[in-house]
């Protein structure tokens, strides 16, 4: 099982590819390890991408994600303040975010991500900027795959981690793989920038574990 055997392309783009099943799904059926970064997480990422998820739980894969909150304007004025405790201010938000619109499919994705958070499957981190009152976001967007033999596929672009941006949005990708010679640097430099994301050691951002309470919530 390895990414060498895929026919990756340089690019996804919507007018000629089909981002999840030309892409998405192929690289995460031959990954042990999936780490993406994104400014917009949707729980219906899951669902739209089963068939690739199921084939790394069941080579014992895990998956590793940094992404933004949203908070209101009050909320982020009144933590820079001090007038609010942060964490519960983000466990709100990030309640509202995966619960609005609940109906049997969203509680159906949620059970989905509770199982991947209970069995470690899943880690989620959230990215905050450190001057959090100016409303700015963390809005990067990196993906990377990394199969047993530690080979791996880079990705950057437009598209969040939500079934909109898989499905239904016009987006596009670009793709680097680490096998190509032409290419190792580019790919070195996009792993160590997501590592030091999710060290906490990127200037200017605050990168958090997900909320105990959020993830009480859900569990």
């Amino acid at each position: 099982m390895s990414l060498r055997e895929l026919e990756i392309q340089g690019e996804y783009r919507s007018d000629s590819d089909n981002l999840l099943h030309d892409f998405y799904i192929p690289c995460l059926e031959k990954s042990i390890t999936y780490s993406r970064a994104v400014g917009f997480f949707s729980s219906s990422s899951l669902t739209a991408a089963a068939r690739g998820l199921t084939a790394l739980i069941n080579a014992g894969g895990t998956m590793q994600l940094v992404a933004s909150p949203y908070l209101s304007k009050e909320d982020a004025e009144a933590i820079a303040r001090g007038l609010k405790n942060r964490d519960e201010v983000i466990t709100h938000a990030l309640l509202q975010e995966l619960e609005q619109e609940f109906d049997q499919v969203v509680q159906n994705r949620l059970e989905c991500l509770a199982w991947l958070l209970q069995r470690r499957v899943l880690d989620i981190k959230l990215a905050i900027p450190k001057a959090i009152r100016r409303q700015g976001i963390y809005h990067e967007k990196l993906g990377i795959f990394t199969d047993a033999e530690e080979n791996q596929v880079v990705f950057t672009g437009s598209a969040n981690e939500s079934s909109s941006a898989l499905i239904d949005n016009f987006e596009c990708v670009d793709v680097l793989w680490s096998w190509e010679t032409s290419l190792q640097s580019r790919v070195t430099s996009k792993v160590r920038n997501f590592q030091r994301l999710w060290d906490n050691q990127t200037p200017n951002l605050e990168v958090i574990k997900f909320p105990e309470a959020a993830r009480r919530s859900l569990l």
